[in-house]
């Protein structure tokens, strides 16, 4: 997998489900044709460092991917996606316990309505 890939992984992940593949694609494409603009300026592929530059450019995953969701503002647009992540990871935890509550005969547990 080359850096490229790596970097739309890297961002995938912090996207809201429903939207993923759409924005990978496009964001993808356009990432694509920056590396062949360079390359027909250069007149030669881009090595890896040059790719890095490109997408440096473009900013963190995290917050490439931030851009994509509707703004949340209760925490700042670049700690959001993170708080959802750990979010999600407790809320796995929550059910858990309250999976295990319920079948002593206790009430618990969390709703999940993570990505």
């Amino acid at each position: 997998m080359d850096l490229l890939d790596r970097y739309l992984q890297a961002v995938k992940f912090w996207l809201p489900k429903e939207q993923k593949q759409d924005i990978i694609a496009e964001l993808s494409e356009d990432l694509r044709e920056q590396v062949e603009d360079r390359e027909a300026k250069l007149g030669r592929k881009l090595n890896e460092s040059e790719v890095a530059e490109i997408l440096k450019h473009r900013g963190r995953p995290v917050v490439v991917a931030n851009q994509f969701r509707s703004q949340q503002h209760l925490i700042g647009p670049v700690l959001f996606p993170i708080y959802l992540f750990v979010r999600c990871g407790s809320s796995q935890l929550g059910r858990d316990r309250g999976a295990a509550a319920h079948s002593r005969g206790r009430k618990g547990g969390s709703k999940d309505n993570c990505r």
